[in-house]
């Protein structure tokens, strides 16, 4: 698979620590299909690649963070950044206004929209300026739910994965 350097880092890292341990053998860690899928993202033609964690497999168990009603997380790899959106559920799709107005619908746990578990929880993104934010207003910015304010680069940084 054609992926980012940045991405094959990430890739290598989940390799080693993904799975938990075993008291016989080896927790073998693998993928369902390819857990990478570049699309188009920025406004201005930035490419993105999509890691989807509910394609990593473990011999034994589902990993860190994966599976079970609390979803799994998706890693976004736009210009060597990497954003961590934990919590998918029911997916994502591509989606494209106007053919040039490209943003990121995620199905998330009910939790990100103050809901219950069960709840379905739709989020939109698209990245424009350097920065992955939420369409319907420009001054928000994600931070683990979507947040705003007058400085839509705060608390970007809480997002950003610190591998």
């Amino acid at each position: 698979m054609s992926i980012s350097e940045r991405a094959k880092i990430l890739l290598k890292k989940e390799q080693k620590y993904w799975c938990n341990p075993i008291s016989e053998g080896v927790n073998t860690f693998s993928f369902e299909s390819n857990p990478v899928t570049s699309i188009i993202l920025g406004l201005d033609g930035e490419e993105a690649e999509v890691i989807e964690y509910n394609k990593f497999k473990c011999k034994v168990g589902w990993g860190r963070s994966g599976g079970g009603s609390g979803g799994y997380p998706i890693v976004l790899v736009i210009e060597d950044v990497v954003y961590d959106l934990d919590l998918v559920r029911g997916g994502w799709e591509l989606m494209n206004f106007n053919k040039n107005f490209p943003f990121l619908l995620l199905s998330r746990h009910g939790s990100l929209c103050d809901l219950s578990g069960s709840h379905a929880c739709l989020q939109a993104f698209v990245y424009h300026n350097k920065v992955l934010s939420t369409p319907t207003d420009w001054l928000c910015t994600v931070r683990g739910n979507v947040g705003c304010g007058k400085k839509p680069t705060e608390g970007i940084e809480i997002l950003k994965s610190r591998n």
